[in-house]
This record gives structure tokens, sequence and C-alpha cells, in this order.
């Protein structure tokens, strides 16, 4: 998560502990309201978070959509 902490201005001035919490509530906007309303087809949010959880753990390494697949659905 801490990778993601650069992207946003109003963030610079914030501890770190605080700084944090606006990627979070970020991705967990789009999760919860983006993606419902980006085609008006209904998709399970927990799906959108597995996915963007293993791409967060796969960041530094060259996984394939294979990796991204299972981690997605074994572990969801």
């Amino acid at each position: 998560m801490f990778g993601v902490c650069g992207g946003w201005p109003s963030a610079i001035d914030l501890k770190k502990e605080d700084s944090l919490i606006v990627p979070r509530d970020y991705l967990e906007s789009l999760i919860m309201n983006d993606v419902k309303t980006v085609d008006g087809i209904v998709r399970n949010p927990n799906g959108l978070r597995m996915v963007i959880r293993s791409l967060a753990g796969n960041i530094c390494t060259t996984s394939s959509l294979v990796t991204i697949k299972d981690d997605t659905f074994y572990n969801g």
C-alpha cells in the first residue's frame, strides 16, 4: 500500500499513518461505487478487492495473468 502514497498531493503534509488512509479510501471507493456504475453490471466487490490485493502482492515480480487469477480465485 505504501507504494501508491505519492499520487495524492493532499497527503503530503499528513503523518505517515494518516497519509496511508488516502489511497486505501480511494481504492475502497472504486471497489464499492465506481465498479457498479461503469457499465451497469453488478459485480462482486470482493472479487475486485482480491485482484487488487494480488496485483499489490506481485508488484515487483513478473507474475503472469494465471498467477493473478489463481490468487483471486483461491483466496476469495
